[in-house]
């Protein structure tokens, strides 16, 4: 009996530290794994002599209730874990429709905090509860996310807000999660055995705890509205400062279409969108250095007007001059179609060792899997099927190219910018965008004039900004 004393309360005194918290979240993945495998083997059971229809329905049953419970516990944990489940929603093109369709919601409608916790965390943080901060608040949540949830709003001026209130707690959860990052990130190294692992684990736990202070998000958000108030396609909502702290963040309320909806819109409005999209991350990086690293579609609205509103800062990396030559030069060498160029690029680089004997011609052709709507100047039409292969070309150990990942590793910088590449090209795949995008590109890379009506405009805009 005094072992088992002592072990409970060894136990009790794990959970409270950090190295406690850590197992505590890795055993929330384990459990829903064990729940998994257990259903799995009870719905094999139930099959045994039934008919092919029977033992179908059987398996869509288990894929359903396995969906619903990896998106109730992703959902729960909030932190990092949220946010995988969230991109696995619209990146994974692999993943069954009955999972994307559970995560999917985890885009807007997570398990959201009582708003006795959310005033809670407001009275806290603005030092007076939010009916008396504010004129309005709404106790009902517009969106719980992986960090904090939304509320509808008003200023005592008059102005329609949205307040983002943080969940007590996360910080520790994510605490957790970046800790496990590094353990994660030592498993991939089993299946790449190239990679190393420390700048990917040390620029991920950069932006994730970056996320957790509303304060630099705000600051974020500020930068992007000073680059492009007045924008004739690219909103970003301006800040409240007087209502915004390190667990407390107030802005405009915008208007528009969520993302479900949008999917549903007109092919002539879903290209409109897709177009301001792409120009919204590339110009913005390569005119102004800035990458915004959280590309779900749950952070856009849609405007009638063909606009779109763009929401989350909390994840914005900055870039070098350096760094942006090094990632124009390499992009602008494999759509050159050297592969001895290419190659020698990628050593430079760091992503290839120089003793790497990895056929040049077969790494050019690997590459430029990624590039297939930027390889020539002709109308290219994103779809599912191109972005699944892509993103299995790029992450899937089990694809065809396999033996080339596992020769690649990927440098600090490069690793935020590849998570948003891929979730971009998932978003307008699922949009079914069509345009002629290296015409695009080339603004971006050679300063070229403006090739479409919202390059037109946009120039203009820009023109009007620098006079």
């Amino acid at each position: 009996a005094g072992v088992i004393v002592l072990a409970c309360t060894a136990g009790l005194t794990l959970r409270r530290t950090r190295l406690g918290r850590r197992f505590a979240r890795m055993a929330g993945a384990t459990r829903l794994t064990s729940r998994a495998a257990a259903r799995w083997v009870a719905q094999r059971v139930r099959a045994v002599g039934q008919d092919e229809a029977e033992r179908d329905r059987l398996r869509q049953a288990f894929h359903l209730r396995t969906a619903e419970d990896v998106a109730a516990t992703m959902g729960a944990m909030k932190g990092a874990m949220m946010k995988l489940a969230q991109m696995m929603s619209y990146v994974d093109a692999g993943l069954p429709e009955s999972y994307r369709e559970a995560l999917a919601q985890l885009q807007e409608a997570a398990p959201p905090m009582t708003f006795e916790l959310a005033a809670r965390v407001v009275e806290e943080e603005l030092g007076r509860p939010p009916g008396r901060a504010f004129a309005r608040f709404d106790p009902e949540p517009l969106a719980a996310a992986s960090i904090g949830q939304v509320h509808g709003a008003r200023t005592h001026d008059g102005r329609d807000v949205v307040v983002k209130v943080q969940y007590p707690g996360v910080a520790d959860a994510m605490a957790a999660d970046i800790d496990n990052v590094d353990f994660l990130y030592r498993m991939l190294g089993l299946s790449f055995p190239n990679l190393d692992p420390r700048p990917l684990v040390e620029e991920l736990r950069a932006r994730l705890g970056e996320e957790l202070d509303y304060r630099r998000e705000r600051a974020n958000q500020e930068r992007f509205v000073a680059l492009y108030r007045g924008h004739p396609f690219i909103k970003v909502p301006e800040v409240v400062p007087e209502l915004s702290t390190r667990r407390v963040l107030t802005m405009e309320r915008v208007g528009g279409l969520a993302w479900r909806d949008a999917l549903a819109a007109p092919e002539e409005a879903r290209d409109v969108w897709a177009e301001a999209i792409y120009r919204f991350v590339f110009g913005t990086f390569y005119r102004h250095g800035l990458f915004n690293g959280d590309p779900h579609p749950g952070n856009y609205r849609f405007q009638a007007d063909g606009s779109v509103a763009f929401l989350d800062y909390g994840c914005v990396k900055v870039f070098t001059p350096e760094s942006l030559d090094d990632v124009r030069r390499v992009t602008l060498t494999a759509l050159g179609g050297d592969a001895t160029a290419l190659r020698q690029e990628l050593v430079r680089q760091g992503f290839l060792r120089p003793d790497d004997d990895t056929p040049p011609d077969r790494l050019l052709t690997w590459f430029r899997i990624g590039y297939a709507p930027v390889l020539d100047r002709k109308p290219y039409i994103f779809t599912p099927a191109w972005a699944e292969e892509a993103v299995r070309a790029t992450v899937d150990p089990g694809s065809p190219w396999a033996p080339v990942q596992r020769r690649f590793n990927m440098p600090a910088d490069y690793v935020l910018l590849n998570r948003i590449t891929l979730g971009l090209i998932s978003v307008l795949a699922a949009l079914g965008a069509t345009n002629v995008w290296r015409t695009i590109c080339d603004e971006f890379w050679e300063d070229a004039p403006p090739a479409t009506t919202l390059g037109r405009v946009d120039a203009a805009y820009r023109a009007r900004r620098a006079a």
